[in-house]
């Protein structure tokens, strides 16, 4: 009996440290797509890809840290021209970005010219991009720094779903 239970407790212990652990998400950056005060599972062994949110150090404070909308791979082009995103030269449809208003003429995102991701590197934003702090900031993240991605959020219960 007390075999089984130190086991499954191991197990636990193993999973949340090197699989699935659970973080809290601070702040407005990911809004609609997240909440402050939300709770997300962060999948910490599989691949990363596009419009994926990854959870990664903050390149400000030390033991905090960030999540937010992986836009940019290594090699991938980037551009933000009249509020649309170029990813390779192609517009990119982002429903999920937060929009202040629905007035045409107030800009989510301002211009920048095509930048290319660096080996080893990533370009993320926040889905509120008025209020986020993100690559358009602080430059590209180290791919070493990325703890990993989300998978769900689980808390609060009104709030459970799957990572789009």
């Amino acid at each position: 009996m007390l075999k089984t239970v130190v086991i499954t407790a191991l197990i636990v212990i193993l999973v949340k440290q090197f699989v699935l652990t659970p973080i809290n998400v601070k702040g407005m950056s990911m809004e609609p797509t997240y909440e402050d005060k939300d709770v997300v599972l962060v999948d910490r062994i599989s691949a990363l890809g596009h419009s994926q949110h990854v959870v990664f150090e903050s390149p400000y404070h030390d033991g905090e840290l960030y999540i937010k909308r992986l836009i940019g791979l290594p090699g991938d082009v980037i551009e933000m021209k009249d509020d649309v995103l170029y990813l390779n030269g192609q517009a990119q449809e982002e429903p999920y970005v937060k929009r202040a208003d629905k007035n045409i003429y107030l800009r989510t995102t301002e211009d920048f010219a095509p930048i290319t991701v660096p080996e080893g590197k990533f370009f993320v934003m926040g889905d509120n991009r008025i209020k986020s702090q993100d690559s358009r900031h602080f430059g590209f993240i180290d791919a070493d720094i990325v703890f990993g991605k989300s998978f769900a959020t689980i808390y609060p219960f009104s709030h459970i779903k799957l990572a789009k």
